[in-house]
């Protein structure tokens, strides 16, 4: 979305807010996914 939005005819300001929210949910999703993998105890 980021390299698309000045070539676009929507407001740029809108994609890179939409472009960062992405990359916070997919950040969101790995910690969740990741978190308790890479905290968790590991086994013997």
């Amino acid at each position: 979305m980021r390299v698309l939005a000045p070539l676009t005819a929507l407001d740029a300001a809108l994609l890179f807010g939409l472009s960062g929210l992405a990359w916070i949910g997919a950040f969101a999703l790995f910690v969740i996914l990741y978190g308790p993998l890479l905290v968790g105890r590991r086994r013997a």
